[in-house]
């Protein structure tokens, strides 16, 4: 194909590449939105990996679609050069003639499941992988980690100086970040919940032995009340009888009211 004629240098610039149809002009009946295709890493920028698919057709992977669970800062952490890769087209670019390519895409997303197996509150023991000033990452399962704050850290300070990789930690989970691939964890809440259920029971156990006295500590002091009123009924019965035979005895007897002096009888004379 003539590309340009320059008349002053007597120059034809011909092009071997444009006598070949555009591989692009039929780009989505090749490689249609959710097919799966071969290719091989060529190149790594920044933010992810380009893909040859075949001659002048290329692809992206973004670093996020590497894994749904681990995070990466650069695509060379996770590939190599001349890795041969099965990827899912994502979408497709014509103006940057490039295919969006997703690799995590070809697996399940183990989210669900994962939120499903450790709610919140779910307390496990996990090893520590990595150590950083602003907390630490721990392996919470095969290809699956966590992130324990320096805030939900037991040990006060830097924990490069209280902890070590390998250690492991008795941890609670905080909250669960599909979008961002990660767990939070705390190893602080872990030993509060612990201390709280042992505040818990200790409670439940006065609250048992409380609950189990009243009984005999009322019924008691019913029977005291019930007991008094009887004696005080009988002390007043006693003091009445003890009135009345007072005075019975004051009265004299035969019944007369003159208080016992006799009346001597007088004699009428007439005139």
């Amino acid at each position: 194909v003539v590309l340009n004629v320059d008349i002053e240098k007597q120059r034809i610039s011909l092009g071997m590449k444009q006598a070949k149809p555009d591989p692009w002009s039929l780009i989505e009946e090749k490689y249609p939105i959710g097919s799966v295709v071969k290719g091989v890493v060529k190149e790594f920028g920044n933010f992810g990996a380009y893909i040859e698919i075949e001659e002048d057709i290329e692809g992206f992977l973004h670093v996020a679609d590497i894994s749904w669970t681990k995070r990466f800062s650069h695509p060379s952490e996770a590939l190599r050069k001349g890795q041969k890769l099965r990827l899912k087209v994502l979408n497709i670019d014509r103006k940057s003639r490039l295919l969006e390519l997703g690799l995590k895409q070809l697996r399940e997303n183990p989210w669900p499941e994962i939120m499903r197996r450790l709610p919140i509150g779910t307390q496990i023991k996990a090893p520590i992988l990595e150590l950083g000033e602003r907390g630490v990452t721990v392996q919470v399962d095969v290809g699956l980690e966590g992130f324990v704050p320096q805030s939900h850290l037991y040990k006060r300070g830097n924990p490069k100086e209280n902890y070590e990789v390998g250690q492991e930690l008795n941890l609670q989970v905080l909250k669960i970040e599909p979008e961002r691939k990660r767990i939070l964890l705390s190893e602080r809440e872990y030993y509060r919940a612990i201390e709280r259920r042992e505040r818990e029971r200790e409670r439940a156990e006065v609250y048992a032995r409380v609950k189990a006295e009243p009984v005999r500590v009322n019924l008691g002091e019913i029977l005291r009340a019930e007991l008094q009123k009887l004696e005080e009924l009988m002390r007043g019965a006693e003091e009445e009888a003890e009135e009345e035979k007072a005075e019975a005895e004051q009265q004299p007897a035969g019944g007369d009211e003159s208080g016992g002096e006799s009346a001597e009888p007088t004699t009428e004379t007439s005139a």
